[in-house]
């Protein structure tokens, strides 16, 4: 008998909440201690029980009483065999999408702005895809870094992220007008989507 839970914040793109995080984990601590006398009366009739969590890993899970796995996301066919170059400037949500992407199947590269994605040695060169931020600090936003990476790789794919709903490209780089856009935050089958579409629009 499998029981899936859905993690409700399961979203990306968005600073984790310390406070957050920690409420939602001892809520799920307290959901399975909850569940752990049926589980073993079920275990007791004859039955197999895994508790199965779809969503982010949970801490303070050591001691639970029934057996629990987190759920597998497999990527697109090939995902592993592809690279995506993440530029994003905020090291927390950086972190936050690099191990959602790594999930997909995915291979991973990452820059904190567009300057210095564009000085990492081979970065640009070896990506399959570039998954940035657009509204950036330092003289270079995700618009104007994706347009001087495809000078340099012709034909790499483009994926923006945004959190700012009235978001547009400027209108000198139209060339990118088609690129994908994620809105922050998004869910992982979104970012999946959209990575698949990009890498595989056929």
């Amino acid at each position: 008998m499998t029981l899936t839970i859905v993690d409700a914040m399961n979203v990306i793109g968005s600073r984790p909440q310390t406070r957050w995080w920690r409420e939602r984990d001892q809520a799920m601590c307290n959901l399975i201690e909850d569940l752990a006398d049926w589980g073993e009366a079920q275990c007791a009739a004859g039955h197999d029980v895994l508790i199965v969590f779809d969503g982010y890993p949970i801490s303070g899970l050591e001691d639970a009483r029934l057996p629990y796995i987190f759920a597998e996301r497999p990527g697109p066919d090939g995902a592993d065999d592809e690279i995506v170059e993440i530029v994003e400037d905020d090291e927390d949500v950086l972190e936050h999408i690099r191990a959602q992407v790594e999930r997909l199947g995915y291979r991973v590269s990452v820059a904190p702005n567009g300057r210095r994605a564009l000085e990492l040695d081979k970065g640009i060169e070896d990506a399959d895809l570039i998954l940035t931020d657009i509204v950036m600090p330092g003289g270079m936003n995700g618009a104007r870094f994706a347009a001087e990476a495809l000078k340099r790789k012709p034909g790499v794919k483009v994926v923006f992220m945004s959190g700012y709903p009235d978001t547009v490209l400027p209108t000198d780089l139209l060339s990118l007008q088609s690129a994908e856009m994620l809105m922050k935050p998004f869910t992982i089958k979104q970012l999946s989507a959209a990575l698949h579409t990009a890498l595989d629009p056929s």
